[in-house]
């Protein structure tokens, strides 16, 4: 310990010197290496200092010594009183105790056990063994610094004080043992050492000076003295609150002990020897102990990056194609035409019972594979919650979506009778990054299979992951690989988060450095406050993969999907206090590099709504689609913003749009054709604004929403509200599009109208969509949409407005084949919501 601290007691010494080089100072003797010789402070002179710092005047009467320091007016040096009451009667770091000026324990050292604490002085540690570890007289009694007894009252039992030692000792007779002094038990009335060869202590304890000494290792509590425990080998004090717990352990007060957690964050919450998996507590793995071909890293068994069979894998996850994964659920988890086999959790290729009707008995039909009993003319041939499907009668195969009311917010419905998201685009400069098709009003990846990678498929406008390949270029990712015909993932070692197991919860700041690895699934928690909100950003290169961010809270979901770079989501400020879940996925076959902003806001604070961050609504050449009836579109306006909204009306129709607001009398609405003209007049009936526009041809109309000067924020929802002319089916008719033979005709994203009732369909639940085409040569032909569309029913009739002149009819999107005489045919086309529809005739023979 004193060569611990001579470095600062040479230091100290220079400090109280000066440090002086001059040779005129004469109570500083030079050393060699310029410091002031030690012994100029040691003895005498360790009590005394010059109060005047000129050298020139040394018999000078000081004045100002602080504390009850004196002056020696002859040497003109400061000097310590007999006695001090305070630090500041002592000279420089000297101290001041027992009355007596000292060096600072950091100096001299502490006596015995004592510990030197920041202050400079000597305490008492918490277990003494002697008494010259107590201080200011006090003696060490049972491992414990106390004041000596001065008489027989402050002594336990019925002890007595020896005033001599100052301590207790036993009286000649006892009554319990509490009368006795340490180490001594109360036998037959007699005070007795604790133990001796008569008396021998309990378990494995030993006996020393007649008291029981516990063991290094204890087997049992009766190892252990008095009520303490033997835990995991060692003797303990038993708990009596969850305070006297490590971590997240809780007191049981039945048994005295702190029991591992049902649920563990890290390994220390858990036994010696344990380590803590998925949040449970669990044996730590040796090498050599782990499955398969697991390897034991740090106490944990690690899955190999290429797995042979599930043995290798952790838990239930199964070895597929290599790589160890979870097991499916239902076929929503496999690819393509792959189904779930709950036996296994496997995905495996559908086997179909049949291919047409004559592979199945006379009095069945072959329904998507498998033979079906009942043949049908029609659905209502068929009991509920059964369709008639080529024939027969097979459950109802129900679209995600019938309408925009059936998506959640910022949604619609789309192809395949999918919720996407809501519109984002007008032509293809509007799109960016790997969705830069403009289809439907929204911007995609793919509209054919062409579109997209060898290894991918295109469903619903998105490039799906299906990992076929002949080479390394089929892959989409720009560094993965094609091995066996799969396309495999480059090593992709995440970011520092995905060393930490669970969710970690994030602060509100920026992120940088964050990685998504292709097929992982990023998952953080963010805490809100009372009356805060949250807005979240994530931004990546356009080209490195789209990215989802989702949050949820409480029943409360938002989601965004990246466009050119960029996702944003957020919630609104509640009362209460909020614990988000964050997750973040991309496109797989892609590692992506990100950034994630997380904010708190304020109900004061104006957060833009999500057409703001990428490409923005605020000018007319690049307004968003307005969702179709009966779903809401919002608008959030900050000051000096204004909102772009548009959408198409069909002939025949009327248009009525609907705003309502926090601040409707400080909203200006305006509504414009596509010349740039007003359309329609404004009524405010103080509850909501509204414009109602009667086109007799298909026409396109832009909603702009500003606030009106002094008004900071407001929060906009606008719905469209549509209504067939009693002649709209016959206006459908006579402006149906002429088509011909093998060729592609696409009808452009329309308002919901429903004008006609297809038979084999029953009644209408689409808005519908009329072409024309004429038959010049006697011929079978086959009449279809370009997309799979399980939801749309095609009828041809000779005519348009004349339900019994119906030729054929039939659902999915495909009618044929039909016998067809020379004239013009119509043909009807009910579908979801906003589909682009492609649409083609082709002859068979």
């Amino acid at each position: 310990m004193k060569t611990r601290y001579w470095p600062l007691f040479i230091g100290l010494i220079c400090l109280m010197a000066a440090c002086s080089n001059s040779e005129s100072e004469p109570s500083a003797q030079r050393t060699d290496m310029g410091v002031v010789g030690v012994d100029s402070f040691i003895g005498t002179d360790a009590a005394r200092h010059r109060s005047d710092t000129s050298v020139d005047n040394p018999t000078r009467d000081c004045g100002g010594c602080p504390g009850r320091q004196i002056c020696d007016g002859e040497s003109g040096l400061c000097e310590e009183p007999p006695g001090c009451q305070g630090h500041e009667d002592c000279l420089d770091t000297r101290l001041c105790i027992d009355a007596i000026c000292q060096d600072s324990c950091a100096l001299s050292g502490c006596p015995g056990q004592q510990v030197c604490s920041d202050a400079g002085l000597c305490t008492e540690p918490d277990r003494c063994e002697s008494d010259d570890a107590c201080v200011n007289g006090r003696l060490c009694v049972d491992g414990s610094c106390l004041d000596p007894c001065r008489e027989d009252a402050v002594c336990p039992g019925m002890q007595i004080c020896e005033l001599e030692t100052g301590r207790c000792r036993a009286n000649d007779a006892c009554s319990n043992d509490l009368d006795c002094e340490a180490n001594h038990a109360c036998s037959d009335g007699t005070c007795l050492p604790n133990c001796n060869e008569g008396r021998p202590c309990d378990g494995r304890q030993t006996c020393m000076d007649g008291l029981c000494i516990e063991p290094d290792r204890c087997d049992g509590n009766a190892d252990c003295l008095g009520d303490r425990l033997c835990v995991r080998d060692t003797c303990t004090d038993a708990c009596q609150n969850d305070s006297d717990c490590p971590g997240q352990r809780r007191c049981n007060l039945d048994t005295g002990l702190c029991p591992e957690p049902n649920v563990c964050s890290d390994d220390t919450d858990c036994d010696p020897g344990r380590i803590c998996l998925a949040n449970g507590c669990t044996d730590a793995c040796v090498q050599g102990e782990c499955p398969g071909g697991q390897a034991c890293i740090n106490a944990r068994c690690q899955e190999p990056d290429l797995c042979i069979g599930d043995l290798d894998c952790i838990g239930d996850r199964i070895c597929e194609r290599q790589r160890c994964s979870d097991p499916c659920q239902d076929d929503s988890d496999c690819l393509g035409s792959d189904v779930c086999d709950p036996g296994t959790g496997r995905c495996v290729e559908f086997q179909p019972e049949c291919i047409i009707d004559d592979d199945c008995p006379a009095d069945a039909a072959c329904i998507i594979g498998t033979c079906r009993e009942g043949r049908c003319m029609n659905h209502s041939n068929c009991d509920d919650g059964e369709d008639c499907i080529d024939g027969g009668c097979a459950p109802a195969r129900r679209p995600d979506c019938r309408n925009d009311a059936d998506c959640g917010n910022q949604q619609r419905c789309a192809v395949f009778g999918r919720c996407v998201d809501a519109d984002q685009c007008r032509e293809e400069a509007d799109c960016q990054g790997l969705n830069s098709i403009c289809f439907d009003s929204q911007c995609v990846a793919c509209r054919v299979d062409s579109d997209c990678h060898p290894s991918e498929v295109c469903d619903a406008g998105r490039c799906e992951f299906q990992g076929l390949c002949d080479q390394d270029a089929d892959c989409p990712a720009p560094d993965g690989a094609c091995e066996n015909n799969r396309c495999i993932a480059a090593p992709c070692a995440g970011d520092e988060f995905d060393l930490r197991l669970g969710r970690p919860q994030l602060n509100a700041r920026l992120y940088t450095n964050m990685v998504l690895c292709d097929g992982d699934a990023d998952l953080y928690r963010f805490e809100i406050g009372p009356g805060e909100g949250a807005l979240i950003d994530v931004r990546h290169q356009e080209n490195a993969g789209d990215l989802r961010l989702n949050l949820r809270s409480l029943g409360e979901e938002a989601w965004a999907q990246s466009i050119a770079g960029v996702a944003r989501a957020g919630l609104l400020p509640k009362p209460l206090p909020r614990m988000l879940e964050v997750s973040i996925t991309g496109r797989a076959g892609y590692r992506t590099p990100y950034w994630l902003d997380l904010r708190r806001t304020t109900p004061g604070q104006c957060v833009p709504d999500d057409d703001e961050p990428a490409l923005g609504n605020d000018r007319q050449d690049n307004a968003q689609p307005l969702a179709n009836s009966p779903n809401v579109s919002v608008s959030r306006l900050c000051q000096d913003d204004r909102d772009w909204f548009r959408f198409i009306a069909p002939g025949g129709t009327s248009v009525t749009t609907v705003v309502t607001s926090d601040q409707l009398a400080g909203l200006d609405v305006n509504l414009v054709n596509s010349l740039g003209g007003p359309a329609g007049d404004i009524v405010n009936n103080g509850r909501d604004k509204r414009i109602t526009v009667r086109p007799q041809r298909r026409g396109e109309f832009a909603l702009q929403l500003s606030l009106a000067p002094g008004v900071d924020a407001a929060t906009n929802f606008i719905r469209l509200e549509i209504e067939a002319n009693p002649d709209a089916a016959a206006r459908a008719c006579a402006d149906a599009p002429r088509i011909n033979i093998d060729e592609v005709f696409w009808f452009d994203n329309q308002l919901s109208v429903d004008r006609f009732s297809n038979q084999c369909g029953g009644p209408s639940l689409f808005n519908d969509r009329v072409a024309r085409i004429t038959i010049v040569q006697q011929g079978r032909y086959r009449v279809r949409t370009m997309q799979s569309d399980r939801a749309t029913t095609i009828a041809l009739r000779s005519d348009c407005g004349n339900a019994q002149s119906e030729q054929a009819c039939g659902p999915n999107g495909d009618l044929g084949p039909v016998q067809l005489n020379p004239g013009d045919y119509w043909i009807l086309i009910d579908s979801p919501l906003s589909v682009p529809m492609g649409l083609v005739v082709e002859r068979i023979d």
